[in-house]
């Protein structure tokens, strides 16, 4: 992983620096979203966990919940690379990168929340109301970003470990 030379300094490639910074993200995101997945269920399914879990399966929230998390994973995956080899090879400060990627990946799931929440609100006999459309975007997205930004606080300071290495 590491290439050692004549003068006894450690350097990374930027390639190690792109795969370091997707495992340091895509491992935080699933530890953290794991147990945030789980007390959601736990809560909803008010301890009931077999029951409750199999109405949530046979509804039709399943297939958004997997698109969501596809949308999750992918940004973290391409965002980490580029976090990885901004805070290893190029030195940049965790914290900003951690607020700029973190509000990225909050922007888009909101986005997919919103339009799925219009699509499935949108008919005929309904009237969508903008306002409480914006009210619900901004709760959206602050609540995502306060999570995500745990996470990517949590893995560019594992990266920004690995940076002082080298």
């Amino acid at each position: 992983m590491f290439c050692i030379f004549n003068d006894n300094k450690i350097y990374m490639t930027s390639k190690e620096a792109q795969k370091l910074g997707r495992t340091k993200t895509l491992k935080a995101t699933a530890i953290v979203w794991s147990v945030l997945i789980f007390l959601f269920l736990f809560g909803q399914t008010k301890g009931h966990l077999i029951n409750g879990n199999w109405e949530f399966i046979s509804s039709g929230v399943i297939i958004n919940f997997l698109i969501l998390l596809i949308v999750l994973f992918g940004l973290t995956y391409y965002f980490g690379g580029y976090a990885g080899i901004e805070i290893i090879i190029e030195k940049k400060n965790a914290f900003n990168l951690t607020l700029k990627y973190a509000t990225l990946i909050a922007l888009a799931i909101s986005v997919y929340g919103i339009s799925f929440a219009l699509i499935k609100e949108s008919t005929p006999s309904t009237n969508v109301s903008v306002n409480r459309l914006i009210v619900s975007f901004f709760a959206l997205f602050f609540k995502n970003a306060f999570f995500l930004f745990i996470i990517w606080l949590w893995s560019t300071n594992k990266m920004k470990s690995v940076s002082k290495i080298i």
